[in-house]
């Protein structure tokens, strides 16, 4: 997922350029709600694995020799010299160990799902200015307008499908991944002797992956009801010709044939996709949750 995501890193560049472009020509923008939100998640992001470290590390470094024999350094546990190094090195491992399992991902996600939530509130936003501009004036010049921000919007779904579809395979593979390692370490009962911070360290992982699958996942498929926006676009066309008085009809035949125009080029077909595999939607998380279980089932029992 790294390797993706520095290869891709400058069309999410772009990406976010585009998404910044696209709010820029809008009007009433509210940016701070959303600013607030991303510094929120980046902070729990890195206080949670901080104080994870703090709670569980004593623990561990309290009865080192009998602790470090059963961690992943048991191998070279016998080389070190002293304690005191075992448990600097120790220390040093486990901490970058859990920035891995939790920092990273969780940046991704919350990079993710910014770019999946200021598409859709956006698009929404010059959306809604379509409807009130052609219910205002049904113009040439005010139905090409919109047609352009239709396409700006469709270019910068493309976009966004272009950078990020790819590593989203990568995300939710690494969350399969890591519920089913904490299936593995629960039925082989490793760290028997530390069941506490064990414990706890497993319960934040699965609720900390849980929670950015979730989130990562709503965000994705907020974009869902935008697939009513076509039928919502030409139902404003028709609600603007029956609304408006009928010597208005009869004399404006232009206006009619802009909104026969507008009617049929205001197609829009717009989904986040996982490389195009299949698409990030609300009941997906049903799906994945049922593919869990079961592998983490059928994993148990092999272990055991």
């Amino acid at each position: 997922m790294r390797v993706s995501l520095y290869c891709k890193k400058s069309s999410i560049i772009k990406v976010l350029k585009a998404l910044k472009r696209f709010e820029d020509s809008q009007q009433n923008k509210d940016i701070q709600s959303s600013r607030r939100c991303v510094i929120l998640a980046c902070s729990l992001s890195v206080g949670i694995p901080i104080i994870l470290i703090v709670i569980t590390l004593p623990i561990v470094l309290s009865d080192i020799e009998k602790h470090g024999k059963q961690s992943y350094l048991n191998p070279t546990f016998s080389l070190y010299p002293s304690k005191s190094l075992f448990r600097i090195t120790f220390t040093a491992l486990q901490t970058i160990n859990t920035l891995h399992v939790f920092v990273f991902p969780a940046m991704t996600m919350i990079l993710f799902g910014f770019i999946y939530s200021s598409f859709v509130r956006i698009c929404f936003r010059h959306i809604y200015n379509i409807r009130a501009n052609l219910r205002q004036d049904l113009s040439k010049n005010t139905v090409l307008s919109s047609l352009k921000t239709l396409e700006t919007a469709q270019t910068v779904h493309r976009q966004i499908e272009e950078a990020i579809s790819f590593i989203i395979v990568f995300v939710y593979a690494l969350t399969f991944g890591n519920v089913l390692n904490l299936v593995g370490v629960v039925s082989s009962d490793y760290m028997a002797n530390i069941k506490v911070a064990r414990n706890v360290y497993l319960i934040v992982v699965f609720l900390w992956t849980t929670i950015c699958f979730v989130i990562l996942t709503l965000c994705g498929s907020l974009v869902d009801p935008l697939w009513k926006v076509s039928r919502f676009l030409k139902d404003t066309a028709l609600e603007v010709v029956a609304t408006s008085p009928i010597d208005s009809r009869v004399v404006g035949a232009k206006e009619l044939i802009y909104a026969q125009m507008f009617y049929a080029a205001s197609n829009m077909e717009l989904n986040f996709t996982a490389w195009g595999m299949f698409q990030i939607e609300k009941k997906l998380l049903l799906t994945t949750a049922g593919v869990m279980v079961t592998y983490g089932v059928l994993l148990s029992a092999e272990i055991k």
